[in-house]
């Protein structure tokens, strides 16, 4: 909504006065797209340290994942385009890394995120972890306080310096004193400046130096990383310098380079050529004045390049604000939250099918296993009746069979034989031959009473 410079006047307000004043209304879409040039155009290009969390790589090649540290969480994309300029490099959750890129909004979400053009894993953690334990511990006991501190004497004659003899800090130095031709007697305790044994041979330096009784002391390298420079941040080099009783100037690395020994020495030149410039502004005025004037110079040029950076950088945003790569973009990214959804709800229904086909053959099974039980049930029950049926299971309980020889007609009545007819008789566990003999019903009925 504009602003109405009129709006806390108590004069009078006319129509269109008041019509000025009346909000804006976005959609969510208009207030979304206005959010989205803002940050592209305001963060086309950031560096953002942080830890990956959630690294994933998707099915069209894209990765996303999360950068966060103690405090917050930013979402992250590298586009497949990107990922393979990456080549071998590893990445997975947990690692460090320095991220380049622009700021966008993804509209579908309303979510702002970081589009990675450039990816680096971030390993100087540990050590600037130990150098501000360190800075602080010495700090505290006060290695660090101005009152401390000696002042350097304004005209010296003897200087000593703990350097390496072929470095090339050492080297610019005498440079600058021979073209300025300065009168110093210059006192050179040669060791190491890099490396494991460094530490212990740049206090033993400063401190053979010290008993020299010479008017300055100077320990210097030239600029290189963080692990290089790591010698001037070990506790026996800041408590040889705090224990020296010559003034110490520490000349480290370049401006932006700040050790322990800065902090400790009693005075820090910005590089090794800058506390020889601080000796030619000590002699001659004239050249501390032309120094003054050069480095004015450089700021006013630097400033000037800084302008027109910046102005170049508008140009660039006005053009990317209508370049049709981020419309590509945002499709991009929909597709695959698409893809995404569609993998997912396929997995799903494969899941219930999967299901389904369980209960199915479960039920199929528990069936055909009842109906083999019953139909076995049955058989048996069969088979039972059939046994107790069977002819043999008569003969078994004392019975017989009569046929008859030649036509093997079962014999049921008497009436079915003469007497002399061949017989076979069955019992239970074999056969015989016989004849039939007819005998009188009442003379059988007679040999029973008398039996009885």
């Amino acid at each position: 909504m504009r602003k109405n410079p009129r709006q806390n006047s108590d004069e009078p307000c006319d129509l269109f006065e008041m019509i000025d004043r009346t909000p804006q209304v976005y959609t969510v879409s208009q207030l979304t797209e206005e959010l989205r040039l803002l940050l592209e155009e305001g963060y086309a290009h950031v560096i953002v340290e942080g830890e990956i969390s959630g690294w994933k790589v998707s099915s069209a090649g894209h990765a996303y994942f999360r950068l966060k540290d103690e405090n917050a969480v930013l979402e992250s994309v590298i586009w497949k385009s990107d990922m393979r300029r990456l080549g071998r490099l590893s990445l997975g959750d947990g690692q460090a890394v320095r991220c380049t890129g622009r700021l966008t909004i993804y509209p579908p979400r309303g979510q702002y995120q970081l589009v990675v053009e450039e990816i680096q894993l971030a390993g100087l953690g540990l050590l600037q972890r130990r150098f501000e334990e360190l800075k602080q511990r010495l700090q505290k006991e006060g290695l660090f306080d101005e009152a401390r501190k000696k002042p350097l004497p304004a005209f010296p004659k003897r200087i000593g310096i703990a350097t390496s003899s072929t470095g090339a800090a050492i080297q610019d130095f005498l440079k600058i004193a021979r073209e300025h031709r300065l009168p110093l007697e210059i006192v050179i305790a040669s060791c190491r400046v890099q490396g494991v044994e460094a530490p212990s041979e740049i206090a033993q330096a400063l401190q053979s130096l010290d008993r020299l009784g010479l008017d300055w002391l100077i320990t210097m390298r030239g600029g290189g990383s963080l692990e290089d420079l790591w010698a001037f941040n070990e506790e026996i080099v800041a408590r040889a310098i705090a224990s020296c009783s010559t003034p110490v100037v520490s000349a480290v690395g370049h401006e932006v380079d700040f050790t322990i020994a800065d902090f400790v020495a009693d005075v820090r030149a910005p590089t090794p050529s800058a506390a020889a410039l601080l000796l030619v502004g000590l002699f001659n005025e004239h050249r501390a004045n032309l120094s003054q004037f050069r480095s004015d110079l450089r700021k006013h040029i630097r400033a000037e390049l800084d302008r027109l950076a910046v102005q170049m950088e508008n140009l660039h945003r006005s053009l990317q604000r209508y370049h049709p790569r981020a419309l590509v973009e945002q499709h991009r990214q929909r597709l695959d939250g698409f893809a995404d959804r569609m993998n997912r709800e396929l997995r799903n229904r494969l899941e219930t099918n999967r299901v389904a086909v369980q209960g199915w053959t479960h039920r199929l099974l528990n069936g055909t296993q009842r109906r083999l039980q019953e139909m076995r049930h049955r058989t048996q029950t069969i088979a039972a009746r059939l046994e107790v049926l069977h002819p043999q299971a008569t003969l078994k309980r004392g019975f017989a069979i009569c046929e008859r020889t030649d036509t093997r007609e079962i014999i049921l009545s008497p009436n079915q034989v003469q007497p002399g007819d061949p017989l076979r008789i069955h019992v239970r566990d074999g056969k015989f031959g016989a004849q039939a003999v007819l005998s009188d019903p009442m003379q059988e009925s007679c040999c029973e009473d008398q039996n009885d």
